[in-house]
């Protein structure tokens, strides 16, 4: 059994001891992936056909005509080619958040770079996000269970896959398999464990949004939302370092446990 709390305690030393701040760097990263989806919005015209539905099912009468401007607002070829695009370079900067927390733990090289380091092995990230996609989607087919449960047999693949350059997609998901064997539950508790963070960044958001534009009240949550991505980001490395037996002591001997933030919220 992992000591989730421990965990959770030295993924806090990580981030108020570690250099350049985790939290900035996931900041930058935040900030650029919002940026991403905003050109996906304007591109795919996303916000226009929303509204478009919207007006439809508030006065279906007018179908005839709501359905023409919806099917006259949908993107083209080209668009689409642009929002795939966009998509890979968020998966780009998502996995260079990964490489980042990586290197910060292990080493301490840590950098603002390393969000760009996804890049050299995009494909091979691309790949594996595909094939277990269609793993997931396929014992899902059976029953939301073992779906569910397959995404948690398939967690430490992308771990593995940057870990290890010299294993195959198929080989990582193998690892995986076996490394999860007996901590799938584990693990579904840790997520649990993260549901305060979630539910206060969900109000906070959800509230700022009844006063303000969508986008103004985002980008008011974004701080807290980059630190508990920061938050959850190194718990799960760590989680993946103590299925190999590799556990690493907190930075910083003044993070006390009786934090305000500390437990399992």
């Amino acid at each position: 059994m992992i000591d989730r709390k421990q965990l959770k305690f030295t993924a806090r030393g990580f981030l108020a001891g570690a250099r350049p701040s985790p939290w900035m760097v996931v900041l930058a990263a935040a900030a650029v992936l919002q940026i991403l989806s905003l050109l996906q919005s304007s591109v795919t015209n996303a916000a226009k056909i929303q509204s478009l539905l919207l007006e439809y099912y508030n006065n279906p009468e007018n179908y005839e005509e709501l359905l023409s401007r919806i099917m006259a607002a949908q993107p083209g070829v080209g668009a689409w080619c642009i929002d795939l695009l966009l998509q890979i370079m968020a998966l780009m900067v998502s996995t260079g958040v990964i490489i980042f927390v990586i290197r910060t733990v292990r080493d301490g090289k840590g950098s603002f770079g390393n969000l760009l380091d996804g890049l050299p092995v995009l494909l091979r990230v691309i790949g594996y996000e595909i094939v277990t996609y269609v793993f997931v989607f396929l014992w899902s087919l059976l029953f939301v269970i073992p779906g569910f449960i397959a995404a948690y047999r398939y967690r430490q693949g992308l771990y593995l896959l940057l870990d290890h350059p010299e294993m195959g997609i198929m080989d990582c998901i193998s690892a995986s398999k076996h490394m999860m064997k007996g901590h799938k539950g584990e693990l579904f508790v840790m997520d649990l464990s993260f549901f305060g963070w979630f539910f206060m960044q969900s109000v906070l958001l959800n509230c700022l949004a009844m006063f303000l534009p969508a986008l103004a009240a985002t980008l008011l949550v974004l701080p807290l939302s980059a630190f508990v991505r920061a938050y959850t980001e190194f718990t799960y490395f760590l989680y993946y370092e103590a299925l190999q037996g590799i556990h690493y002591d907190s930075r910083i001997p003044s993070a006390d446990k009786n934090d305000p933030v500390g437990g399992d919220f």
